[in-house]
């Protein structure tokens, strides 16, 4: 089978710029005379003026307006961002690209870090000892659990019962003759079907049995840990977001629940049949079913937080201290629960970003890649997927187990900030963005592409820059002749491919400006194009790592795919034959990790090398189950 790469790769996350912790100034020292980041004083050595540039088109390219679903089970449709009733790039998408971008480059703070805690699967033997059921009870301000008996029913007559009731799974069992009735006899005992509810009801997930269960005489209540209360809903909390917008809300529970508080049927409550692990004559842990999920304990801020405090949103832990990019693009504190209600500690923006427009006359009967079409679920593993988001501390490549990730965080290290890589153009071509299944409709939005082609112009206006931040604005904007930029929605798909290029950067001089002779000062001091020697206050490299940039040069270089490979998410040697790149998308995670794989065969996203004319990126294979 061919190799393959994987739509996104990573940009290392060192906090280091060039061997050195990078830049950051105390919060409280921003306001000082020498400082630029001051938006009541011109600095006598800022810069300020405006950069004017254009955005070229490579490949069919969406930027959203507005999102509508008029059918609950048909895909939303997403309308494209206009302006004066033109297509246009928002100024505030051009500034989170080039940010971002920035951000790489200069070390700074991940600015934009979700920290949800994270979860792995149980195996089987991770499981064991949790294979009873048991109904949670409120007492007083505690939790009890009341032990339950339970046998298994065919799915398909345990249906046919519970679609004949009352909608409570209520009925009658014959614990002996492991039967279950609509109506009570000889021999049978009152309780209640526990019928997993997945979306098929005639054979949900096309299981054989669920399982009757009642109480009995040896009926035990055990008191529930609180921390076991406490995992057990920060896990669904997990799992209920994670799902937001699928078909089916996980996790999965069952038929009949009692009453839901809300719209989250997992809380506990009264009622609430749920397999549990018992030590000590405790309740040490709950799940909603026998093999579920363990906690990690921490997110994604620990693993990062572990590589320098100043590389987290500002906000979070003991920061005192802004990174450049923030800087530079401004910053909101973000407040954690238990900060809620301090005032803030932010910074405003000193560049402005303007709407890319199209130039004026552009016929608008000629500006999209055709009709409007279904674009296939946007979707990827989510971390802490070990194989694509972390790696063995200074072993980048080496496949990590998720029981791995409970290790210290001082020897597992996130890969870094992901980057999506370009596609080859046979794949743009033939236009894979697009759907070829009806399936999970709900997952799938609608769009209307702009055509390769393009040219959208815009502007960034600045005010008191260092030589070293308008350095760092220009290289974001223009890595290299090579890169290339990802933009709009579907990139992973193969959507967004554009050039950005600087056509001007024009300076003001502020002193004379704003001194006695403002009148008689002209507007523009200074004004370079590319055509020209590079100024010096745009050789000033001090807050750009150089490796970094090389590694970026390497993702946004379209030419650095390796021969052959296309970009897709991981797939099965199976599913690559039968053509089912849409389906199971999990089964090449799933036979990577599978406990009786070969080590050789094991595979995890490898590191990129810095740009060469004669370096590929990095690829994975297709994969077999192995038993």
């Amino acid at each position: 089978m061919k190799p393959f790469h994987n739509p996104y790769h990573f940009i290392p996350v060192t906090g280091r710029v060039n061997g050195k912790a990078t830049d950051a100034v105390p919060y409280a020292k921003l306001n000082a005379p020498q400082r630029c980041e001051r938006h009541d004083l011109a600095h006598r050595d800022g810069l300020g003026g405006t950069l004017r540039g254009r955005v070229t088109l490579e490949s069919p390219t969406f930027v959203g307006g507005e999102l509508t679903r008029e059918d609950p089970a048909a895909p939303a449709r997403f309308t494209p961002y206009l302006r004066n009733g033109l297509p246009a790039i928002p100024g505030n998408t051009l500034r989170g690209l080039v940010g971002g971008i920035a951000e790489a480059l200069s070390q700074s703070a991940l600015r934009r870090l979700d920290d949800p805690s994270y979860s792995v699967r149980q195996t089987a033997n991770e499981a064991n000892g949790k294979t009873e059921l048991g109904e949670l009870r409120r007492d007083g301000d505690r939790w009890i659990l009341r032990s339950l008996s339970s046998f298994k029913v065919p799915t398909r007559e345990a249906m046919r019962l519970f679609n004949g009731g009352d909608g409570s799974g209520r009925c009658y069992g014959d614990p002996q003759g492991k039967k279950v009735f609509a109506e009570p006899g000889v021999g049978r005992i009152e309780g209640r079907l526990r019928i997993l509810d997945l979306p098929r009801d005639d054979n949900p997930g096309g299981r054989e049995n669920d399982r009757f269960v009642y109480a009995h005489e040896r009926s035990h209540a055990f008191p529930v840990e609180p921390a076991a209360v406490a995992t057990y809903v920060a896990l669904c909390e997990e799992r209920w977001k994670a799902s937001k917008d699928a078909d089916q809300r996980l996790p999965y529970l069952y038929h009949g629940l009692p009453d839901a508080q809300g719209k989250e049927p997992w809380r506990p409550r009264d009622g609430l049949t749920l397999y549990y692990r018992e030590k000590g004559g405790r309740v040490v842990e709950l799940s909603p079913s026998q093999i579920w999920r363990d906690a990690i304990g921490h997110g994604a801020h620990h693993y990062f937080g572990a590589l320098g405090k100043n590389l987290l949103p500002w906000g979070y832990g003991d920061r005192d201290a802004l990174t450049p990019a923030e800087r530079l693009f401004g910053v909101v504190e973000e407040q954690p629960e238990a900060k809620r209600g301090e005032t803030g500690r932010n910074l405003a923006s000193r560049v402005r970003f303007f709407d890319a427009s199209l130039p004026e006359g552009t016929p608008d009967g000629e500006l999209y890649h055709g009709s409007e079409v279904t674009l296939r679920i946007l979707s990827s593993p989510k971390p802490p997927s070990p194989a694509m988001y972390f790696h063995p501390k200074g072993k980048m490549g080496q496949w990590l187990a998720k029981k791995d990730l409970k290790e210290g965080r001082q020897t597992i290290h996130p890969n870094g900030r992901k980057y999506y890589l370009h596609h080859p153009q046979e794949q743009i071509k033939s236009e894979r963005w697009k759907t070829a299944t009806d399936d999970n409709p709900k997952q799938k939005v609608r769009v209307r592409p702009l055509k390769s082609g393009l040219v959208f112009h815009f502007e960034i206006r600045f005010d008191n820059l260092t030589t070293a931040e308008l350095t760092l604005l220009h290289t974001a904007l223009h890595p290299g002749e090579e890169f290339r930029h990802r933009l709009g929605l579907g990139k992973s798909l193969g959507l967004g491919r554009v050039r950005l290029e600087v056509d001007s950067i024009e300076l003001r001089d502020a002193a004379a400006r704003y001194g006695l002779d403002a009148l008689e000062a002209p507007a523009i001091a200074e004004r370079w194009t590319p055509d020209e020697k590079t100024p010096k206050w745009l050789r000033d490299r001090s807050l750009i790592d150089s490796e970094t940039l090389e590694i970026l040069r390497t993702l946004g270089d379209p030419a650095r795919l390796a021969d052959g490979a296309a970009v897709h998410t991981p797939l099965a040697a199976d599913q690559i034959t039968a053509g089912k790149s849409e389906e199971e998308t999990f089964k090449w995670f799933v036979n990577n990790d599978r406990a009786g794989i070969q080590p050789a065969n094991r595979q995890a996203l490898s590191s990129v090398p810095g740009w060469s004319s004669e370096k590929r990126l990095p690829t994975l294979l297709p994969n077999r189950r192995e038993e």
